[in-house]
């Protein structure tokens, strides 16, 4: 699910900072989603998970509006 989603308790930072653990130790690419700004990265994944995701990544912006909020026309 997107994070920042998740209660952030400390077995959800665990189990995310294990998953980004297993694919970098593995080279896997892995995709993150989130409406929150990049800041955040450490608060929700953890500190050694954002430090791995720091190393290599691209943050893509997606700046239009809203699909689920648009106009319907009937």
């Amino acid at each position: 699910d997107e994070l920042g989603l998740q209660y952030g308790s400390a077995a959800d930072i665990t189990i995310l900072t294990e998953l980004i653990d297993d694919r970098y130790a593995d080279y896997k690419p892995t995709v993150l989603i989130s409406n929150l700004p990049n800041s955040s990265l450490a608060t929700l994944v953890g500190e050694r998970a954002a430090d791995r995701i720091g190393q290599s990544n691209r943050v893509l912006h997606f700046t239009w509006p809203s699909f689920r909020r648009r106009e319907r026309t009937p």
